[in-house]
């Protein structure tokens, strides 16, 4: 009963807390930002620990970076697991690893991170880093960042979200109209059916949130102009 008070009295402090340091990032209070980022990171917050960690990624340091993405990562966070696949891949602030890179950016896919949506399915539209070629893939993966809900970032104010997001599905739409005109019509079917299967699966897993206006992947094989198919794909009013 002591621990499970405990418990129950921490985590509201912790979000709290976090929320406090966020704030004062986006006030431009980065000194504030460091230490309250600091102190959840070192009591073991892994979204906090992500947060410290961009704040090192942002001034260059990327080995300090490294460090909290991998706490983080470990915790299974989303975003760390993104950001450290990005190191992995380029060599920044760790050894270049392109293996360790795609089973980072696979985990953080799995949890509905839309970038790393994007990224994988550009790796298996252009093949290479340890993936062949695969349209089918590519295009399950782009579908799949359309549908996202994808992951908060506080540092980011509710505007700069829906930008980064609307840039997403902008570029998700672009790349599954390049690589339909490679595709066969049962190879479009198929990209789509593993993308529902996915949303399927991982809901039922309760791994991911998927966009509601967007979960019945209402696609044609003809994306036309963006807003048009924002309708058409997400449903959109």
């Amino acid at each position: 009963p002591t621990i499970l008070i405990l418990l129950l009295v921490t985590v509201p402090v912790y979000a709290d807390d976090l929320q406090d340091a966020a704030d004062a990032y986006r006030r431009g209070e980065y000194k504030t930002a460091w230490d309250k980022f600091k102190w959840l990171a070192e009591q073991g917050n892994a979204e906090a620990q992500f947060y410290f960690g961009t704040m090192h990624f942002d001034k260059g340091d990327f080995r300090g970076a490294a460090r909290w993405f991998l706490d983080s990562a470990k915790q299974g966070f989303a975003l760390s697991q993104f950001m450290l696949s990005v190191q992995y891949m380029g060599g920044e602030g760790v050894q270049e690893d392109p293996k360790k890179a795609l089973r980072l950016l696979m985990r953080a896919a799995e949890q509905g991170h839309a970038l790393a949506h994007i990224s994988l399915g550009i790796m298996y539209k252009n093949g290479g880093v340890g993936v062949e070629q695969d349209y089918v893939l590519a295009h399950k993966w782009f579908s799949l960042a359309v549908t996202s809900e994808g992951s908060i970032n506080k540092l980011l104010t509710t505007n700069q979200m829906n930008k980064f997001k609307e840039d997403e599905i902008k570029r998700s739409l672009e790349e599954i109209a390049g690589i339909e005109k490679n595709m066969s019509s049962i190879q479009i079917a198929k990209a789509l059916k593993l993308a529902k299967e996915w949303i399927k699966r991982s809901n039922k897993n309760g791994m991911v949130e998927v966009e509601p206006k967007c979960s019945d992947l209402l696609w044609s094989s003809n994306p036309g102009a963006y807003e048009m198919q924002l309708k058409r794909r997400c449903n959109n009013p």
